[in-house]
């Protein structure tokens, strides 16, 4: 159904010569010889979502070098995976794990385990929701049944204190999307590059964020690109209450076509999965069943090209500021954390739009401060933010990449070492 991403890792060690060919220097990267260790819990709910997966779809656990199963319990740190990764996408290509024991036994942080989910479906993203769809299931009661199993099985802190839920771009939201659901589970929430607002005003020019006025207009903006990909001509005369057999099968089919050619209409039929799974029994006009042994999704894109508002409002009933307007619970569960921001400029999706979008919500809201220590709101890839009123850390990619922009992913392994540092000052 879709071309699993296909994971590279480079295992090369340079052998530097000292003096003569006889002699060679011995290894003096700190971390070397003190490596911690990955271990593999199985994961049956995982596997049976991909039953593609010949390696197996498991969860990776992260016990730092010289891990006790008693004493003191380490604080816990779990990491949710982007749209088309999978347990292994933080530890191999990001090399994660190589990073955490470098900050360890650097003494830049103190130890503590790390846990890699697999979030990942034959649609490539189950976005850690529940959902009557099939390949989606109840993906967000089994990410916090995960919990309870680390913590059943390693010597881990249960106390909200020592434990934060972190990701990217999916898993930024998807670890939001726990926490707000799941108060008092985590203390902390570190969100890098995620589409934590599906809807919101921005601005086209960052530098001057937020004061325009532009819209932000999120999902919609994708719209165009995904009906191009699957050859859709809409009909801007549409009437969704007038039957038109001939455009509904165009759409039908077109939208089908897309999805096999991949993001961005994979992406958006991985999300109708998870936000709005549709009824066979009663399809609507966006209703696209893709595989005749699994029902159909209700997508958000009318057959004029447009925002199709019944399913939309589905959609908006996930976004996570149209719940932090709306949901006591999860204002509470807010309320009681802190978190972490961060998200390129450049970013492909232009998620840095739903970032300024969210961080003013949580200053004007709920009295975060981002000011780089109990907080952190990252805008990386422009000059420092002329705007003194709204809160900028001023950094750019360019300082650890070299002018690489700050897109999707760009920035994020030198992120998630900021993210680590930041919960160690936490923990």
């Amino acid at each position: 159904m879709r071309e699993r991403l296909t994971l590279f890792g480079l295992a090369a060690l340079l052998l530097l010569l000292a003096g003569c060919a006889e002699e060679i220097e011995a290894p003096t990267d700190v971390w070397v010889g003190r490596e911690g260790t990955i271990e593999t819990m199985a994961d049956p709910i995982a596997e049976a979502l991909n039953p593609s997966d010949t390696d197996g779809a498991q969860t990776l656990v992260y016990l730092p070098d010289g891990y006790s199963a008693s004493g003191d319990a380490y604080p816990v740190v779990y990491m949710l995976h982007g749209y088309g990764g999978d347990e292994n996408m933080f530890p191999t290509i990001f090399g994660i794990t190589a990073l955490i024991d470098e900050m360890i036994a650097s003494e830049v942080v103190e130890p503590f385990v790390a846990v890699f989910p697999n979030g990942d479906n034959e649609l490539a993203g189950t976005f850690y929701q529940n959902s009557a769809y099939p390949l989606v299931g109840a993906s967000a009661d089994r990410m916090m049944s995960l919990v309870g199993s680390i913590e059943a099985s390693y010597n881990v802190s249960t106390d909200p204190a020592g434990k934060a839920i972190c990701g990217l771009s999916m898993g930024g939201y998807g670890a939001l999307s726990l926490a707000l659901e799941n108060a008092g589970e985590f203390g902390y929430v570190g969100v890098l590059s995620g589409p934590v607002s599906f809807w919101g005003e921005r601005t086209a020019d960052p530098v001057n964020i937020p004061n325009t006025d532009d819209v932000y207009a999120g999902i919609e903006e994708l719209l165009p690109t995904v009906i191009a990909q699957g050859g859709f001509t809409p009909d801007p005369d549409w009437d969704p209450l007038v039957p038109d057999p001939d455009l509904t099968a165009a759409y039908q089919t077109a939208m089908a076509n897309g999805l096999q050619q991949g993001p961005p209409t994979s992406m958006m039929f991985a999300m109708a999965a998870a936000f709005s799974p549709g009824d066979p029994a009663d399809p609507g006009p966006t209703y696209v069943q893709f595989d005749p042994s699994l029902p159909g999704v209700e997508l958000p894109i009318g057959l004029d090209g447009e925002i199709y508002l019944p399913v939309w409002n589905l959609w908006m009933a996930r976004d996570i500021i149209a719940r932090l307007s709306t949901d006591p619970a999860q204002q509470a569960a807010m309320a009681g954390m802190d978190i972490y921001l961060a998200c390129g400029l450049s970013d492909d999706l232009g998620l840095y739009g739903a970032h300024a979008v969210l961080a003013t919500v949580l200053t004007t809201n709920f009295g975060v401060a981002f000011d780089g220590t109990d907080n952190v709101n990252r805008f990386f890839g422009t000059p420092d933010n002329p705007d003194a009123n709204f809160p900028y850390d001023g950094g750019t990619i360019d300082d650890a990449f070299g002018g690489f922009p700050a897109g999707h992913t760009e920035a994020a392994r030198e992120e998630l070492r900021l993210i680590v540092e930041w919960l160690d000052g936490k923990f």
